[in-house]
């Protein structure tokens, strides 16, 4: 009876194990390679970001890391701020803030480590071999797919994203973006 119970408790271990290890790797697989990005650099300081969104737009600043919680600033297109390397789902934390609160979290998907480059709305040929996607925001849900050949509008972009009339296209599809 001890060797029957001791054989299933260590297939149990076993198994446990297996779960975790499995968990731990969907969860880095699942986690967001551009807000891993963004972590990695910012490193227990703070670090400049700039905003990359569409043109006369604007993204939240909010009291706290979640869409649903109050929003105490705004950041333009292309301002720049300090974030530091706490993030909370999805949002980084921003520790000095030009708002009453002196703090507030901003959502990753429009956060660059980079100035973008105003691009004047000049259209661009998307090169690709079939369709490229285009995006809500950096990393984010498709919005749009855009075939070979295609002509899109170009605002402003970075050396990864660029922002176009379609969305966020990945700028290693635009061809002559940034010649």
């Amino acid at each position: 009876m001890q060797d029957k119970y001791t054989t299933f408790k260590r297939k149990r271990t076993v198994r446990q194990v297996a779960f975790l290890v499995a968990v731990a790797i969907a969860a880095v697989i699942i986690g967001t390679v551009h807000a891993g990005n963004l972590r990695a650099a910012a490193e227990a300081r703070t670090i400049t970001a700039w905003i990359l969104c569409q043109p006369n737009d604007y993204v939240n600043a909010r009291q706290n890391p979640g869409t649903r919680s109050e929003c105490v600033g705004r950041l333009e297109c292309g301002d720049a701020f300090e974030i530091s390397d706490r993030t909370k789902n999805g949002f980084f934390f921003s520790p000095d803030f030009p708002c009453e609160y002196g703090e507030a979290w901003v959502y990753s998907g429009f956060i660059v480590l980079e100035k973008p480059e105003n691009a004047d709305g000049k259209m661009y040929t998307i090169s690709a071999n079939g369709r490229v996607a285009c995006r809500k925001w950096i990393e984010g849900p498709r919005r749009c797919w855009v075939i070979d050949g295609s002509e899109v509008r170009v605002y402003s972009y970075t050396r990864t994203w660029a922002v176009t009339n379609k969305g966020f296209i990945q700028t290693q599809y635009i061809e002559g973006l940034g010649d």
